[in-house]
């Protein structure tokens, strides 16, 4: 097809206008990013990080991504002849996205590495495809997730995860076993729950005399959200005989950390990113705003992980029954932020403020949101003296932890090396 010039149409230069970011390498602009991949053992994986930024940056994921989201799922109930389908049909797009995330093995990187900075790496692949495409990150994010629970039980465990763990998308209806690669959806909520899921009603009676692990049970009840019907597999959550259950399967100090800095990083980054992506925004003018640029996109999906992750108040909460289950988690907590002491006198004497703050968790609860808040600076901060810039520690100690800052971004105070900050923030430095 030929397609006329446009050339005779035109009549001004357009100036002032930032050009398009794309076909950049999203993982080797980004300093801190390469820097820390160093610094927690995952220098091995670079050419493959190298790979995932380069497509991720590309011209071309950024179209795909734009016709997945202007083209929306739609349900189809009935095929032609009346029968009942109950398929989603998703755009082409969509479903090139998918092969290429999982063709990345954001989803099992680190089940099939298993060796230190496996974990790392994996981060830094859902990092920079969450910059790509948020939407499917979140089937990607289900199926890593989803090996975990399996390992309580063997056998469905070597029965799914080759199939989980594949690079190969399979986008085609039909049942999870006969298909090169599966995905793994998740059905949790419902109407009176919301984010509580002790409050399911969804019920589990066994369907034989077996009991327990790796035996069938019948599901009746209801799911009010429903991520990615169109999964190869779930986990639904639903009440047994002896309590809330998880269905098609089901988590030293390590673990005690995790289990009380996923809460705290979740609400801190929750709140901070629709702030953060309204100022982003803002330095495009009225054009970020259109529905064809990409910061449109980030505008709109930024405030989900708020519902996604949890709700601000149940996240908290979450925080606090980890202390008050398992005591010993406070001190875990204090000991990684401690293995920065010396390093910056302002994180010190916070981290002292924050000890003596959670020394009695039974009576955090209506203070939860500023005590969660503080812990997430503690521990960034934390992280920025043992392996950031000092630039870059400086800085955010100065301001988060001294409160010599303003409400709004770009409220620093004099004297801060913020050229260094921004230098090493630049894209296209080279």
């Amino acid at each position: 097809m030929n397609v006329p010039s446009t050339s005779g149409y035109s009549t001004h230069e357009v100036l002032n206008q930032p050009g398009a970011l794309h076909d950049i390498n999203a993982y080797a602009e980004d300093r801190p990013l390469v820097e820390a991949v160093g610094v927690f053992g995952a220098a091995w994986a670079s050419d493959h990080l190298h790979r995932t930024g380069a497509l991720v940056g590309s011209a071309n994921l950024q179209d795909l991504a734009r016709r997945a989201n202007r083209h929306l799922p739609e349900l189809r109930t009935h095929d032609r002849f009346g029968h009942r389908a109950d398929i989603v049909e998703f755009h082409p797009a969509y479903h090139e996205l998918m092969r290429l995330i999982y063709g990345s093995s954001a989803h099992s990187f680190a089940w099939i590495h298993e060796r230190p900075g496996a974990q790392v790496a994996r981060g830094v692949l859902s990092y920079l495809w969450n910059q790509g495409e948020n939407g499917v990150c979140c089937p990607m994010g289900m199926t890593f997730a989803a090996i975990p629970a399996l390992r309580h039980d063997p056998a469905l465990l070597a029965e799914w995860a080759p199939r989980i763990n594949s690079i190969e998308y399979d986008p085609r209806a039909i049942h999870a076993a006969q298909k090169t690669g599966a995905t793994v959806g998740m059905a949790m909520t419902e109407k009176q729950g919301g984010s509580d899921l002790r409050a399911t009603l969804t019920t589990a009676r066994p369907a034989s005399a077996r009991r327990g692990s790796g035996a069938d049970y019948l599901i009746t009840g209801h799911k009010w959200f429903f991520s990615v019907p169109m999964s190869d597999l779930f986990l639904t959550l639903a009440q047994t005989e002896t309590g809330l259950s998880c269905f098609l399967a089901t988590g030293r100090a390590e673990a005690l950390l995790s289990r009380i800095c996923t809460p705290v990083a979740k609400y801190w980054a929750c709140k901070r990113a629709p702030a953060f992506v309204a100022e982003a925004l803002e330095c495009h003018g009225g054009n970020g705003f259109i529905a064809d640029h990409l910061m449109e996109r980030l505008y709109r999906e930024a405030p989900l992980n708020g519902i996604w992750e949890g709700t601000g108040n149940v996240v908290c909460l979450d925080v606090l029954r980890s202390m008050q289950r398992e005591p010993e988690t406070v001190g875990v907590f204090l000991d990684e932020v401690r293995h920065a002491r010396g390093g910056n006198a302002r994180l010190d004497a916070y981290a002292d403020d924050l000890a003596r703050r959670l020394a009695d968790p039974a009576g955090l609860e209506p203070v939860a949101r500023r005590v969660v808040e503080m812990m997430a600076f503690a521990l960034q901060a934390s992280l920025l003296v043992r392996h950031s810039t000092p630039a870059a520690a400086d800085a955010f100690c100065a301001t988060r932890l001294d409160g010599d800052w303003g409400q709004a971004f770009g409220t620093l105070p004099r004297g801060l090396d913020t050229q260094a900050i921004v230098d090493r923030a630049r894209v296209g430095r080279s």
